[in-house]
């Protein structure tokens, strides 16, 4: 045990961003496991097991076992990943996936004969996509399992939250001392620096913009459960008072209109209550409606398809003394922006790129 502490010792001094995902682990003894595991949460160690290895082997597999957790193979969402795949094969994905790690990034030794291809050593492999090449071929060269797996997803921890915290701020101290190993960034793109949907930044967006207290009751239950038979507790004050504009010019496509308005409804669906000013317009509305709550209907919006102007929209919400939360705009941005910016914050949707906008924050899809 004493050893192991001593590994993680030595991670703090010579490597960063392991020494701070080591200390995410804690000790335990353990005379069930073969050498070393971990369920996320904790570092199983069979001193017995590993009596015979070297310093130098033991950092590698106690960085074997980070690693797992890193690329989440262990608690809940590991669960989910193996479920349905061949289990002997699936386990040794994840082998050859941390081996790779371990060896070519941190430059670590691992103990006897570890599941490692120099075939797998590059940055295009994931875990998924080694397990479909094995699912095709699968030949045993005689490697060996360094530690033991069975208890990766044993209790279905929900520890992969924690493990992103962890490793976000592990490469940011790692970064600070410059000694993130390359290519790990890449590798923990999707992990620290998650792809952020249009979906994501309208929940965002809208939920900033409300800046209403919100509070439970079961007075009200969730409307959008109560169909499943199942009662959850409803968001009081939760009401919002949003404009959404989508530019119907000639260059949107009704695909694209369309889409707009589907994301439009899957964001309204979280809330308990609201009000939706809406418009379709190119250089001039073509229609206006007021959606409040359950009652969505965007028949007769797709009019328009001439050139594009901004102008009308933002016109048409004074005349008619809308306070709204917020205004999300659906556009392409090729058009004409009003000379002043509104007093309410705006979001504007588009698929162009490198454009630029006079005030509000922009969403490129």
């Amino acid at each position: 045990m004493e050893r192991i502490r001593r590994v993680r010792l030595a991670f703090v001094i010579e490597n960063r961003f392991l020494g701070t995902l080591a200390f995410g682990l804690r000790i335990v003894a353990s005379s069930t496991c073969a050498s070393l595991a971990t369920d996320g949460r904790h570092l199983y160690v069979n001193t017995a097991g590993i009596e015979n290895w070297t310093f130098a082997e033991k950092k590698g597999v106690v960085a074997h076992e980070v690693v797992h957790c890193l690329l989440q193979h262990t608690g809940d969402i590991g669960k989910q990943r193996a479920e349905g795949k061949k289990t002997h094969l699936w386990d040794i994905a994840k082998e050859y996936m941390v081996n790779h790690v371990v060896r070519d990034m941190f430059k670590l030794s691992l103990p006897g004969n570890p599941y490692y291809l120099e075939k797998y050593n590059s940055n295009d492999w994931t875990t998924e996509l080694i397990y479909h090449d094995l699912c095709k071929e699968y030949v045993d060269m005689g490697f060996v399992f360094i530690d033991d797996h069975t208890v990766h997803t044993k209790n279905s921890l929900p520890v992969n939250v924690d493990w992103k915290i962890l490793a976000t701020r592990a490469a940011q101290v790692a970064k600070s001392f410059g000694t993130l190993p390359e290519g790990l960034e890449f590798l923990l793109e999707d992990m620290i620096y998650p792809k952020i949907t249009l979906v994501d930044v309208l929940s965002e967006f809208v939920s900033e913009s409300a800046a209403q207290k919100n509070s439970y009751t079961w007075q009200k239950p969730h409307r959008r459960y109560i169909v499943e038979d199942i009662y959850v507790p409803s968001l009081m004050g939760r009401c919002l008072n949003i404009g959404f504009a989508v530019d119907t010019s000639g260059s949107m496509s009704d695909e694209q209109v369309a889409e707009g308005f589907s994301l439009l409804q899957g964001i309204c669906s979280s809330y308990d209550e609201y009000c939706i000013h809406v418009w379709s317009c190119d250089v001039k509305i073509h229609k206006y409606e007021q959606v409040i709550s359950e009652h969505i209907n965007f028949k007769g919006f797709m009019k328009g398809r001439g050139g594009t102007s901004f102008v009308p929209v933002f016109e048409d919400i004074e005349k008619r003394g809308i306070q709204p939360d917020c205004l999300v705009y659906y556009t392409d941005l090729e058009g004409t922006f009003p000379s002043d910016a509104p007093a309410y914050p705006v979001l504007w949707v588009t698929q162009a790129q490198d454009c630029k906008i006079p005030f509000g924050r922009l969403f490129i899809l």
